[in-house]
């Protein structure tokens, strides 16, 4: 594996436990109506 595709893949890991973080401890409804968490988890996403 060359050397820039372990950079990505550890970026796409890091946004991936991002992401778990913020949604510790929440159910899908409690993460629907958040919208500020939403927004977090899918700019983490597209980033």
């Amino acid at each position: 594996m060359r050397d820039k595709d372990k950079i990505v893949l550890n970026k796409v890991i890091e946004r991936i436990d991002s992401v778990l973080a913020y949604c510790k401890n929440c159910d899908y409804e409690a993460f629907e109506a958040n919208t500020m968490l939403l927004e977090a988890c899918v700019f983490n996403i597209l980033k």
